[in-house]
C-alpha cells in the first residue's frame, strides 16, 4: 500500500502528522468505512501547511524534514499565495535542500495557519480512500477558522480524492489504528458525551 501523509504543522520544532493512503472519488457509507493503519505502508507523498511569516519557527524542521526525504516522494506545500511558496524554496535551496522539483503548491487563496489543527482522520472503504472531518465546523474568523477549510481543498488537489463528514467530533489525534484494531482516545468519548459516551460499540 502506497500512503499520503499530511503533515499538519510544524511549530518551534514539533511536527504533527496523519497517514493517508490512496484516495477515491466517491463517498462510501460510513459502516463500510474503517480506519487506515498509521503503522503500516510506504509513504508516496506529504502535504506541508506553510506559512511565509511562520518561517523563523519552523525552517529548520522543514529543511531536515523535506532534506531527509526518499527521492521518489511528492511534497505538496499548502499556502495562502504561490510568492510564499517560491520564498519556501528559496529558503529550502540556501540550507543546501536538492531536488526541490518534487515540491508542488496547494494555494488556498485565503490566509491560513501553519497548522491545519489537527482536523483529519484518514479512512478507507471498499470504493477507496477519504480524508475524514468532524461534522461541525467552529466558524471562527480569520486564519485558524480558514484552516478547516483546508481539507476540502487538500481534497480538490489529490486525482480522485474526496472529504467525508462523520456524524462525531474529533480530531485527527483521537483516532489511531494498525492492520487490525482501532484506537480512540478518552479525549474523543468525552467529546461526545452524554449522547454517545454509553454507546462505545456505536461510536
Amino acid at each position: 500500500m502506497r500512503w499520503t501523509m499530511i503533515i499538519l504543522g510544524s511549530v518551534a520544532g514539533l511536527v504533527l502528522a496523519v497517514g493517508l493512503s490512496e484516495l477515491a472519488t466517491r463517498r462510501p457509507s460510513i459502516p463500510d468505512a474503517h480506519l487506515i493503519s498509521d503503522a503500516h505502508g510506504a509513504l508516496a507523498e506529504i502535504c506541508i501547511q506553510y506559512r511565509k511569516d511562520f518561517n523563523p519557527a519552523v525552517i529548520e524542521t522543514l529543511s531536515d524534514l523535506i532534506g531527509g526525504l526518499a527521492d521518489d516522494l511528492d511534497i505538496r506545500i499548502i499556502v495562502e499565495e504561490r510568492t510564499e511558496f517560491e520564498f519556501l524554496k528559496g529558503e529550502l535551496a540556501r540550507r543546501g535542500v536538492t531536488r526541490l522539483g518534487r515540491l508542488t503548491a496547494v494555494v488556498t487563496g485565503f490566509s491560513i495557519t501553519p497548522w491545519a489543527r489537527d482536523r483529519f482522520g484518514a479512512m478507507t472503504a471498499g470504493r477507496g480512500t477519504i480524508i475524514a472531518v468532524p461534522p461541525v465546523r467552529s466558524n471562527m474568523p480569520g486564519p485558524r477558522g480558514h484552516d478547516e477549510q483546508v481539507p476540502e481543498i487538500l481534497a480538490a488537489s489529490l486525482a480522485g480524492a474526496s472529504c467525508l463528514s462523520l456524524p462525531f467530533m474529533f480530531e485527527g489525534g483521537d483516532l489511531l489504528a494498525d492492520e487490525n484494531n482501532a484506537f480512540i482516545s478518552a479525549n474523543c468519548l468525552a467529546r461526545n458525551s452524554p449522547r454517545d459516551i454509553d454507546d462505545r460499540q456505536g461510536l
